[in-house]
């Protein structure tokens, strides 16, 4: 018989694509794991992994098992770590959050701190992604919430405002820009730009404001790794519009210079996406709590450029952490 550990292991492996990270992750040894995993073939009577060089590569037959299996599984054992904690005890148990890549550096450390912190029972897991797979993962019951791009309204989801996020225009070191002193949107026509794909938020803010204003832009290259981006910029290949606080390190190391926009200012939306179909567990609503104290104090603190909404700051207020 097909054992909860076995699958538990399989998915896990197939997550990770490394049987040394998994042992990690559960705390069981890979002679061990390799064991389930040889057991689970044999009951299956099928191949499901194929060793390599660089880890463990499912086969088809194992794509087709992991792909009718993950989210039922994830469900079961979301809700068998739920009811097998006493009631008395603390909130605790996996809570697994997607966020978009430009956020990642200047939320992760602090998140996952002031999650351990406050709920030492809960394990947070991060994971990075393009806003339309994570809004799939939320629907489907992969992951628990995302941070993503809104408006919120254009999700037709759950979705929780978090704040709004001031965009610059960055350019190489030796142009004359500088955050004391803001450009107007009309200004960007004489640059060659370099943005993402429309899956980020930015393109849909600067396209937006193009038309409002009557702006026709340039787009000379597109990159949707803000590492490439920066790149590209040092290099003297164009500009770009980005978040402030993802170029605050290189703009104070000289390595970029930056300037706010003016009519209009460029702002980007920043939501949670939440399963409709389901209530949040409470680990879950104990994570969106710190959430929400995180990036208020972040903010205030400045060390996030953002405007948090009425509902970030609800909670920072009304609602205690821990």
């Amino acid at each position: 018989m097909v054992s909860l550990k076995q699958l538990r292991i399989l998915l896990s492996v197939a997550e990770t694509g490394s049987l040394s990270r998994t042992s990690d992750l559960l705390r069981i040894s890979q002679p061990a794991m390799s064991r389930h995993i040889r057991l689970l073939e044999r009951e299956l009577r099928t191949e499901i992994f194929r060793r390599h060089g660089r880890g463990m590569l499912l086969t088809p037959a194992g794509e087709r098992l992991v792909g009718q299996i993950a989210t039922p599984l994830r469900e079961l054992l979301r809700t068998i770590d739920d009811i097998s904690r006493p009631v008395d005890t603390d909130i605790g148990g996996v809570v697994t959050m997607g966020n978009v890549p430009s956020t990642t550096p200047v939320l992760l450390p602090h998140l996952i701190t002031a999650v351990s912190h406050a709920y030492p029972g809960i394990t947070l897991r991060m994971i990075e992604g393009y806003p339309g797979h994570m809004i799939d993962w939320v629907q489907k019951g992969d992951i628990d919430l995302a941070l993503v791009y809104g408006p919120g309204s254009d999700l037709h989801m759950r979705v929780e405002d978090v704040c709004w996020e001031q965009m610059v225009l960055v350019a190489e070191k030796e142009h004359p820009l500088s955050l004391d002193s803001p450009v107007p949107f009309s200004s960007l026509a004489d640059y060659p730009l370099i943005l993402p794909s429309r899956e980020h938020g930015v393109l849909s803010v600067v396209v937006r404001a193009a038309n409002r204003t009557g702006t026709a832009l340039t787009i000379a290259h597109q990159a949707d790794s803000a590492m490439m981006i920066k790149g590209m910029i040092q290099a003297g290949l164009g500009v770009s519009v980005m978040a402030l606080s993802s170029v605050r390190k290189e703009i104070a190391e000289g390595q970029l210079s930056a300037a706010p926009i003016t009519a209009p200012r460029l702002m980007r939306e920043l939501v949670l996406a939440l399963p409709s179909n389901r209530p949040d567990r409470p680990a879950t609503e104990a994570v969106i709590r710190v959430f929400s104290h995180l990036v208020c104090q972040l903010a205030d603190a400045g060390k996030w450029d953002v405007m948090p909404s009425p509902a970030m700051r609800r909670r920072f207020e009304e609602m205690p952490v821990g």
